[in-house]
């Protein structure tokens, strides 16, 4: 039986009224496992594909599709995301990232409104992490040229004694993701 005031019907019809209109705040909707699963099950697709998308791989570390939203106007920062899988059987980290368009690239958390700026990513092994917007993801700011949608850019991804791995960032809009 459907209710119009169910938490769901209330929820859809904010979704379809505009306030969950992006696919960033839909996403959020979703639990920590299914947005775990629906990220697992993504990055094993594409490692397994080929990868129609850009992905890649350092030893037992798999970097799915990496991407980042183009910057409103005037602003020089950009969040960059991704999913990363450890496939080993040891913790892997995450310690650090360069690019040639920004002058700084460092890890950023939102914890409850307050921003943290965590030294490393911490990838636990068979758990799949997606960097992404209301979890840990890679800032880059002080860029040094505009970005617009279809803009790709490098990013050389540290992972301490397991190696660095160059990526290609696309920038482009969320809708997609």
């Amino acid at each position: 039986m459907h209710r119009e005031d169910s938490p769901m019907s209330i929820r859809q019809s904010q979704y379809w009224n505009g306030v969950r209109s992006d696919a960033t705040s839909a996403f959020k909707t979703w639990s920590w496992f299914s947005r775990s699963l629906f990220l697992g099950i993504l990055l094993a697709v594409l490692v397994a594909g080929g990868a129609s998308a850009h992905s890649y791989k350092l030893g037992q570390i798999s970097i799915g599709h990496v991407w980042s939203p183009p910057p409103l106007g005037g602003v020089v920062s950009i969040p960059v995301y991704g999913a990363i899988l450890n496939q080993g059987t040891e913790k892997a980290h995450l310690i650090g990232a360069e690019t040639s368009v920004a002058e700084t690239v460092r890890f950023r958390v939102d914890a409850g409104g307050t921003e943290l700026w965590p030294t490393r990513i911490t990838l636990s092994p068979g758990k799949p992490l997606g960097l992404a917007a209301w979890r840990e993801h890679i800032w880059i700011s002080g860029l040094r040229k505009p970005l617009k949608p279809g803009d790709t850019f490098d990013l050389t991804l540290d992972f301490g004694e397991n190696g660095k791995v160059n990526t290609m960032v696309i920038v482009e809009e969320e809708a997609g993701h």
